[in-house]
């Protein structure tokens, strides 16, 4: 009996907990989801009713005038297909050069792991600088080209840091061994083992990397003159 009153009371304590936790998060998730909320039902509102401070929690004097506004303008739809193509361009060079770069970095029987980490994470802290860059793909010829934007970053060394504690915790060395004994070579573990267990990593890098390739705004405004190839950001600045 006296067992069945702690497991009584645990479990009351267990849904008092969760009740709580449930709370909590909820909370924090109408902090962070509101602004972006307010955003959406603010475009579809009057303008002058958002100034007076009336929109709260629906449209108010509903209308459309603004997406009008905007699309009118034939350089902002091009802006935003610009973002778009460089954005997915961008984060796939940046998971083809990641991914096999952490995981040969990750693994303890690679000898030249340990300089070439020193190296990558010095490049955090001593950077090469905008003039050097900006000489180095001006001489390459990628100026005024959508790879002027993707290749200079193609590797950050912070992402490539968490795949390779991903790897090193998630892909142990007993399983490549096991692959050994039964034929596979290195390539095919990485292809056929590795990345079908790395799609948490995988959605992480794809976050971190499409985020930064969308927002980018200062890389292009350097290296792209040609207003065809402007993203989206540019176009705005120029509303």
């Amino acid at each position: 009996m006296e067992t069945t009153r702690k497991k009584l009371r645990r479990a009351r304590g267990d849904v008092i907990y969760d009740t709580v936790i449930f709370i909590i998060l909820t909370f924090l998730f109408l902090i962070v989801a509101y602004p972006l909320y307010f955003v959406i039902i603010s475009s579809f509102s009057d303008p002058i009713e958002v100034s007076a401070g009336k929109v709260v929690l629906t449209p108010v004097g509903f209308t459309l005038d603004g997406y009008k506004e905007v699309f009118k303008t034939k350089t902002v739809v091009r802006g935003f297909i610009n973002s778009l193509i460089i954005t997915i361009m961008g984060t796939s060079i940046n998971l083809l050069v990641t991914i096999p770069t952490s995981y040969a970095l990750s693994r303890p029987d690679f000898t030249l792991k340990r300089p070439i980490t020193l190296f990558y994470i010095l490049t955090m802290f001593v950077g090469g600088g905008m003039m050097p860059t900006y000489v180095v793909v001006r001489n390459t010829g990628l100026l005024n080209t959508w790879w002027a934007l993707v290749l200079p970053g193609c590797l950050g060394v912070y992402n490539m840091i968490v795949a390779r504690t991903f790897f090193k915790t998630n892909i142990p060395l007993e399983l490549m061994e096991a692959a050994k004994l039964d034929g596979c070579g290195n390539t095919k573990f990485f292809i056929y083992v590795v990345l079908p267990l790395s799609g948490a990593i995988t959605a992480i890098l794809c976050l971190y990397y499409g985020v930064g390739h969308w927002n980018s705004y200062f890389s292009a405004l350097i290296y792209i003159q040609k207003r065809e190839l402007w993203p989206l950001q540019l176009e705005l600045r120029n509303i």
